[in-house]
């Protein structure tokens, strides 16, 4: 009643890419970012006082790096992808 291990279950013989760690430190902090610039910018859009230039532009240039960081990490989640399916044609192509 006992069956042999099964051959579907072991881990692939091809390496993984592995995601850069900066890009996963974009993905945590850029969120972050976007929000505190964007509530740092609705916080201060209507201020009547003249002071309130400032911190406007300051939270405008965190949203704006926010974004910029969050489309970074996305561009090297899709290097990853790319060098991923490079990776295994080439060791597949090797195989045969």
């Amino acid at each position: 009643m006992t069956n042999p291990a099964s051959s579907n279950t072991a881990a692939p013989d091809h390496p993984r890419v592995r995601l850069h760690w900066l890009a996963v430190a974009f993905f945590i902090v850029a969120p972050l970012l976007m929000l505190f610039g964007g509530l740092t910018v609705a916080g201060t859009t209507r201020a009547t006082f003249d002071l309130a230039e400032t911190p406007t532009m300051v939270g405008a240039v965190l949203f704006l790096v926010g974004l910029a960081m969050l489309m970074v990490a996305c561009v090297l989640v899709g290097v990853r992808s790319a060098a991923q399916q490079q990776l295994d044609l080439l060791l597949d192509a090797r195989r045969r």
